[in-house]
């Protein structure tokens, strides 16, 4: 006995929807295994710019730190213009789009 013709192009068209729901789920993990990858990589920049900045601003002030809180607090401006824009060797800038 053969399947009606209804009952085949159901059929069919249950191995299409499952066919491109797999598909689907396989491009779907590969874009958060991409994205995965890419917030480890900025999160390890972030590290080592807050590392740079540490030892930019130990070496500003030596051992003993900065003159006091508010002079830091109240010129951030000065910090912000002296310090290096370099993170990890590459010049980083802000683009409408994000970092350069």
């Amino acid at each position: 006995p053969h399947p009606s013709i209804p009952q085949e192009f159901q059929q069919r068209m249950q191995r299409l929807a499952q066919a491109e729901l797999q598909r689907y789920c396989q491009e779907s993990s590969t874009q958060l295994l991409g994205t995965r990858n890419e917030l480890a990589r900025l999160h390890a920049r972030l590290e080592a710019a807050h590392r740079d900045v540490l030892q930019w601003v130990r070496g500003m002030w030596g051992a003993q730190g900065p003159p006091g809180r508010g002079a830091a607090v109240q010129t951030p401006g000065v910090l912000h213009k002296e310090m290096p824009s370099v993170v990890g060797g590459a010049k980083v800038g802000c683009t409408p789009s994000g970092l350069s």
